[in-house]
This record gives C-alpha cells, sequence and structure tokens, in this order.
C-alpha cells in the first residue's frame, strides 16, 4: 500500500547571485521569499553566501511522520544549486522540525560563486519551517548549521527560503 503524499511543484529556471538585505518576515530567525524563489545566505567560514534562483524542478513532500525538500539542475550546466533536506516529523503551518539530514551542493557558473561545485551537509541544529499562511513569506524556511564538507567542519549558519510560484 501506497502512502499519500502532499507535494509541491515549480517550473521555472534563473538563477542569479545578489548581495540583498535579509527579509525576515515574522520569525527573525528565518529569511522570506518573493513568490517563484529558493534563495540562501548566510556565510561559510566567513564568506559570504547570497544566492537566488526559481524554483523550477524544485518542490517538498511530507508523507507520515517526515518531509522532504528536493531541488535539481534541469540544464545539468552548473547553474543551479542542488540541495535535498529531510526532516521529522512532518510539519504543519506554523511548526518547526529539526532537519535530519541535508545536503548542498553549490552551483558551479557563474565563475563568481563562493565554494563553486562544493559539497556541504548540515548537521545538528539545523530546522526547517513552514510558516503560518497569514505570514505571506514563503513555503518553507530553513537554516542549516554545523556544516560539513567531507571531514572538514566550517563555521558559519546558511538560512533559506523557498516559496513556489502557484501563489
Amino acid at each position: 500500500m501506497t502512502t499519500p503524499r502532499l507535494a509541491f511543484l515549480s517550473l521555472g529556471t534563473a538563477l542569479t547571485l545578489f548581495g540583498c538585505s535579509s527579509s525576515t518576515g515574522t520569525d527573525p530567525d528565518f529569511i522570506a521569499c518573493e513568490v517563484g524563489q529558493l534563495r540562501i545566505e548566510g556565510d561559510i567560514d566567513g564568506t559570504p553566501v547570497s544566492l537566488s534562483q526559481s524554483t523550477g524542478g524544485s518542490g517538498f513532500a511530507q508523507s507520515g511522520d517526515s518531509g522532504e525538500f528536493w531541488t535539481s539542475d534541469p540544464f545539468a550546466d552548473g547553474t543551479r544549486v542542488d540541495l535535498t533536506i529531510d526532516w521529522a516529523p512532518s510539519i504543519v503551518d506554523g511548526s518547526t522540525a529539526k532537519v535530519t539530514t541535508a545536503t548542498l551542493v553549490m552551483p558551479t557558473q557563474p565563475s563568481t560563486v563562493p565554494f563553486a561545485g562544493q559539497t556541504f551537509a548540515a548537521g545538528t541544529g539545523s530546522m526547517i519551517r513552514i510558516p503560518n499562511q497569514s505570514e505571506n513569506v514563503a513555503d518553507l524556511q530553513f537554516n542549516l548549521t554545523a556544516l560539513t564538507s567531507g571531514t572538514q567542519a566550517h563555521a558559519g549558519t546558511l538560512r533559506g527560503c523557498w516559496r513556489s510560484s502557484n501563489h
């Protein structure tokens, strides 16, 4: 028997690197997104990271007592973040859960991307949240902490959000 799943999926493509101020919505620990945007900002080892791309090829689903978020690079051209986040328990509007696993592969293009092509895992303290609909800031918000690449630990935190184009 298959477990029913609730899934959100968006179509679109562009990646933009930019510097911007943090919009937090109503929870100061999380950032806000525009409609159709995946956004990640923070720092790794003191190097600023600020990424934004369309939500095309990305989505999230929950079933039973867990959830997952994913992105993909439909063009396989290195211009998009590859991010997967798993969490437990499943969450509803206004709820937060612990991230159980998260892997971020930085894009390789353009050449100005910090840590181009590197893979980072997030560890203890990483959280994911579904904001209340009344907040109107994102469909998912996340904070990734205790970053590692292989056996090397990295200082810093990455805060992100995802907001489908279906608004």
